[in-house]
């Protein structure tokens, strides 16, 4: 049985769950670590600060590469 609702005509869904709960860990990674690190640095904490911009940086770096898979256009098929 193809995903989607019956009779909508929408066919297969081109969602993968696997893929967009990594994208939700890494933009929730993202988001957190550049509060604390900016946090860190503000109290002078600076190896502690370094390490949420590594976290930063990683995670922004898995979502540059995720989230345009996740946006791409599935090909429509054409028969003639």
């Amino acid at each position: 049985m193809e995903r989607g609702a019956r009779g909508s005509g929408s066919g297969p869904l081109p969602d993968s769950l696997p893929q967009a709960l990594l994208g939700w860990v890494l933009g929730v990674a993202f988001v957190y670590s550049a509060l604390f690190g900016t946090g860190s640095f503000l109290y002078g904490r600076s190896t502690l600060a370094l390490f949420w911009l590594v976290i930063f940086v990683v995670s922004g770096i898995g979502l540059w590469r995720v989230v345009p898979g996740m946006w791409r256009v599935p090909q429509a098929s054409q028969s003639t």
